[in-house]
């Protein structure tokens, strides 16, 4: 009897050799990769040549779709011109600045402090997908911008 009770309570016990592993931060999710815009829409939609248009990413030029933005350890991000400039006398890096959350780590925010400051509402954030929001006042309307990244 008594080894059939010890063998029941082993089979309800982990294997101490094994661990969960530890989930990321939201700064380990967003540093050391190279993020690359794969979609960015807007709500209401915006008229542009006559023509409401709500996915901003279709009008892009393709020159500015291999572009990508890194956010480094030190709190620092680079926005950088990808394997081909629209403009090839342009610098390699577009933009540098400064990035942080939020004390809840649910907006990401780039050059906090300064007159340039943006918060986007993060939506989603995994180690391959980034996707945030922000809302843009113009001419009495506010428009919901939806930026989606993926790792590259």
């Amino acid at each position: 009897a008594q080894l059939r009770r010890n063998s029941k309570e082993a089979q309800g016990k982990k294997d101490d050799n094994q661990s969960t592993p530890t989930p990321q931060t939201n700064t380990e999710l967003i540093t050391g990769k190279n993020w690359k815009a794969t979609a960015i829409t807007v709500n209401p939609a915006v008229v542009i040549n006559g023509t409401s248009v709500t996915d901003l990413y279709a009008l892009m030029e393709g020159c500015e779709k291999d572009n990508f933005m890194t956010f480094l350890t030190s709190h620092t991000y680079l926005e950088d011109e990808g394997a081909t400039k629209c403009d090839t006398s342009a610098s390699q890096i577009i933009s540098t600045g400064a990035w942080a959350f939020d004390s809840g780590e649910t907006s990401l925010i780039l050059d906090p402090g300064t007159v340039n400051e943006t918060t986007y509402s993060i939506i989603s954030l995994t180690a391959s997908t980034l996707k945030v929001s922000t809302v843009e006042f113009y001419n009495g309307v506010n428009y919901t911008e939806v930026f989606t990244y993926s790792k590259m």
